[in-house]
């Protein structure tokens, strides 16, 4: 669950620098020797992938999961929000990553899940 965040928040980030191009207009025409085209698209699916999984989550889950993973918003914030203490976060917390992993694992061949889930 981590790693697919932490790719979800590079993408931000990467899509957020986007937003604030160089205005070199030399470096622009000068393809970047670190981009993978295969690592870009598998980027991509994981992307798409996570958001469908998200979509599928009930709205306390989702809006949870993006607070805390995405937006990285103070936790005693969240849990005036969501009215709860700290120690019931924790558990709403690990509710919601278990709710994401079985949406996420639900249509990987069974081989892939069997690693995936370990």
């Amino acid at each position: 669950m981590n790693s697919v965040c932490n790719n979800v928040l590079l993408e931000h980030y990467r899509s957020c620098s986007r937003e604030n191009p160089i205005e070199d207009e030399e470096s622009e025409n000068v393809p970047d020797p670190s981009l993978d085209v295969v690592a870009i698209l598998s980027h991509k699916e994981m992307e798409q992938r996570v958001r469908q999984v998200l979509d599928e989550l009930s709205e306390r889950d989702r809006r949870l999961l993006r607070e805390v993973f995405l937006e990285e918003r103070d936790k005693d914030a969240i849990c005036h929000d969501f009215g709860v203490d700290r120690d019931y976060l924790r558990v709403l917390l690990h509710r919601a990553k278990q709710a994401f992993k079985a949406v996420y694992l639900k249509d990987m061949p069974s081989g892939i899940r069997r690693t995936a889930a370990g």
